[in-house]
């Protein structure tokens, strides 16, 4: 059971980060990167 909780609060976790990853990736502060900063 605890095994269960930990695997679904690591995906919560994981699917967060995607998403700040994505709303970084469209903000104004990684259209202001340069082109190697950006594959960085």
């Amino acid at each position: 059971m605890v095994e269960e909780n930990s695997e679904e609060e690591k995906e919560k976790i994981l699917n967060k980060v995607y998403e700040w990853g994505v709303a970084f990736s469209e903000s104004k502060y990684f259209k202001e990167l340069t082109e190697e900063q950006k594959r960085g």
